[in-house]
């Protein structure tokens, strides 16, 4: 893991070491060559407020960041294309999520963020994505 994850202290600025302080972290930078973030990965990280997700990302699992209360910002490549179930549940503050391909791209991954209460909208490429309409759906 230290090779491919730095993690940012949110009182002090710095990277801090070892598994067990990612509670601590306020930002994530996930190096390019990971391929995935695990089911459970980062769940209640509740320091954790941004992330951002290189383009050798593919999948996010199950509950990767269940219960990150503090998570307001996150940035998705179009590489990925599958989230599981959960990822992002209990994630309240989420507002802002960018995702770098297009809304029929991200409407193929999209059904695990319409139970954010405080998302209402995805950035992509050619324009907002509206969840409004999808939370009718599920």
């Amino acid at each position: 893991m230290k090779n491919n994850l730095k993690l940012i202290d949110g009182e002090t600025g710095k990277e801090l070491k070892g598994r067990s302080k990612i509670v601590r972290a306020k930002y994530i930078i996930i190096q390019e060559g990971v391929t995935s973030i695990g089911e459970w990965a980062f769940a209640h990280c509740t320091s954790l407020t941004c992330i951002t997700i290189p383009d050798s990302v593919t999948s996010i699992g199950a509950s990767a960041f269940h219960n990150c209360t503090s998570l307001t910002s996150i940035i998705i490549p179009n590489s990925v294309t599958s989230i599981g179930k959960d990822a992002f549940l209990f994630c309240n503050s989420l507002g802002d999520v960018h995702y770098n391909g297009t809304k029929h791209e991200f409407r193929q991954i999209s059904k695990y963020f319409v139970n954010i209460s405080s998302l209402k909208t995805i950035h992509c490429i050619d324009g907002d994505y509206s969840l409004i309409d999808q939370k009718n759906k599920f």
